[in-house]
């Protein structure tokens, strides 16, 4: 441990529980352990207190550590396949793009008529990809959820890309044990104070309100 500095380790800890009784009491929580940001493993820390003369003292402690079905993996790795499928598109390598998407995913473009199933949204970007140049989407930030099955992820996603910033989400679930994307929706993020500028341009209007 002597080549550890300070932020390498990272015990993230979660659903607390408490059982209080007369003289005694028990904590427990979920943790998730990061070694230098990469997902590490998870468990369970339970703590053992007696109350003394002195006061509550800590009597044992215990904790279990394992690298299934934990939270911080399944958001781990559905990271990693963002990451993945953006990268695979800068690229142009279709093959692996595709891949990591779903039979039945759902692309919705910016504009209003681009909501493709995959075949339809492979057909849209075949061309792209047979020039050897697709598009470069860099991810800026993301956050991550997921539901207490750890069965499905979803996210929201800020992008530097050739129209300026824009807005990625969506969802990934499991199939057979491994993790797709089901639905990604691509929006243009616009600054407040130039929306009206925006719809200006393309010929829309504010409705009055009431």
């Amino acid at each position: 441990m002597g080549n550890v500095q300070p932020g390498d380790l990272d015990e993230q800890i979660y659903n607390i529980r408490e059982d209080l009784r007369p003289g005694a009491a028990t904590v427990s929580m979920d943790y998730d352990f990061y070694y230098k940001g990469i997902f590490s493993h998870c468990g369970v820390n339970v703590f053992h207190f007696l109350n003394s003369e002195d006061g509550w003292k800590i009597t044992g402690i215990d904790d279990t550590r394992s690298q299934l079905n934990c939270r911080g993996k399944s958001l781990s790795d559905a990271g990693k396949i963002l990451d993945e499928w953006h990268g695979a598109a800068s690229r142009a390598d279709s093959a692996a793009y595709f891949s990591l998407m779903a039979k039945d995913a759902v692309f919705i473009g910016t504009d209003s008529f681009e909501v493709w199933g995959k075949a339809e949204f492979l057909k849209f970007a075949a061309p792209y990809f047979a020039k050897g140049k697709a598009w470069d989407f860099e991810k800026i930030s993301r956050n991550l959820h997921y539901d207490s099955a750890r069965s499905m992820v979803w996210f929201d996603e800020v992008l530097d890309t050739w129209m300026g910033p824009c807005r990625g989400s969506g969802w990934l679930a499991l199939e057979d044990d491994k993790l797709l994307i089901k639905q990604y929706v691509l929006s243009i993020t616009v600054p407040n104070d130039k929306m009206q500028g925006v719809l200006e341009t393309i010929g829309a209007s504010r409705r009055p309100r009431k």
